[in-house]
């Protein structure tokens, strides 16, 4: 799920939100941190006014305290309001947030002018809202506040902004925050991504690498159906640039003929078969990825089964580096010995124990050298 931000420096009524801060430093009676509308309606959720005969002004929210400093997660649930209509803003309320019980000085630091930086998850209004506190008297946050307060485009006599991840990602890595900083889940990480493209199509290691990131990254099942939708385009898309390459050899006499089988068969154990010209018949499989060649790939027992038979031949293409209609490309060509060595590796499990496919670091295999491809644009008449 697509995340919006905004960042706003907390000001001496907005800390009454926490309990410490309202007892102790005399600030009002406000007891919430104010959203303005100008950012918050205008340009995140323009459409919960239209909301307001179901919700009564009122969104109920999961809210998730990061900091200061390298303090961790902090759940607790809350509202988004606006006490009326005629009152403009709304507001982060609900009852006080109280240090937690084994932090009982968690809060008590903040001071006007920290940060906050806002992550809402949800449409058409939030439901889910994660907030970063970043405070210029914390060690470990210094750096951050001071690049966060000089890069973001404040707005004349405004303390609240809306930030696009990048430049937000960009403005917390010239800070470089510390290893187990929390705001670090805000990082812009292609890696990330990549062990996420691993997990969901059940690779072991990108499964491990996904548990162990920090706040931000913990995955919904809204989340992961959408990894789930991405990983299947990544594999289409791989299909895409191969076949596109297999009829331009069939075009240049290479080839006899090329057919897509998984386009016509989603659970064919072969991506392509395709007639040489000298009769021959091979079996392609396409493995994909946005990653580095030697991300492991997924193969299935079914898959390893129908390589080992003596005919067709079966070739494995590696896709990688996959953007924009642009790839890499690497073949290794009949790979019956790996399948039969792999089979015999699982052929002493208890009878009704059968592994259904496997996760395969690419540098047990050969291949061939590096092909670059691309999807060519269409023609204009």
């Amino acid at each position: 799920m697509s995340m919006k931000f905004a960042i706003k420096r907390l000001t001496k009524s907005d800390l009454t939100f926490f309990e410490w801060q309202f007892r102790n430093k005399n600030a009002g009676n406000q007891k919430s941190i104010n959203l303005n509308a100008r950012v918050f309606i205008d340009q995140l959720y323009p459409g919960i006014p239209s909301l307001a005969p179901l919700t009564g002004n009122e969104i109920p929210v999961a809210l998730n305290l990061f900091g200061p400093g390298l303090k961790g997660e902090h759940k607790v649930a809350r509202k988004i309001t606006k006490s009326t209509d005629s009152y403009k803003n709304w507001r982060l309320n609900g009852e006080f947030v109280h240090n937690p019980d084994d932090d009982t000085a968690r809060y008590n630091v903040l001071e006007p002018g920290d940060i906050a930086v806002f992550a809402f998850s949800g449409e058409p209004k939030p439901d889910k809202v994660s907030v970063f506190l970043v405070s210029a008297h914390v060690v470990e946050d210094t750096r951050i506040h001071a690049a966060l307060d000089k890069g973001i485009p404040w707005g004349t006599n405004q303390s609240m902004a809306v930030l696009d991840k990048s430049k937000l990602a960009e403005l917390i890595a010239t800070a470089n925050p510390d290893s187990e900083h929390p705001i670090r889940a805000l990082l812009l990480d292609p890696e990330y991504d990549e062990d996420l493209e691993d997990a969901v199509l059940g690779g072991e290691e990108g499964t491990a690498r996904v548990l162990h990131r920090k706040a931000g990254n913990k995955l919904s099942p809204l989340e992961l159906d959408k990894a789930i939708a991405a990983a299947k385009q990544t594999g289409r898309d791989g299909e895409e640039l191969v076949h596109t390459m297999l009829l331009q050899q069939v075009y240049e006499g290479d080839l006899k003929t090329v057919e897509w089988n998984a386009d016509e068969n989603a659970i064919s154990p072969y991506d392509f078969s395709v007639q040489t010209t000298s009769d021959e018949t091979l079996y392609i499989e396409v493995k994909s990825t946005k990653g580095e060649f030697d991300r492991a790939f997924h193969i299935s027992t079914t898959e390893l089964g129908t390589a080992i038979t003596d005919k067709p031949r079966y070739d494995l293409y590696r896709v990688y580096n996959l953007k924009d209609g642009r790839a890499n490309i690497r073949i290794s060509t009949d790979i019956k010995q790996f399948a039969e060595l792999v089979m015999d590796g699982v052929s002493g499990l208890p009878d009704g124990v059968r592994p259904d496919a496997f996760s395969v670091k690419p540098d047990v295999l050969e291949w061939g050298e590096e092909i670059q491809t691309l999807i060519p644009e269409d023609e204009e008449d």
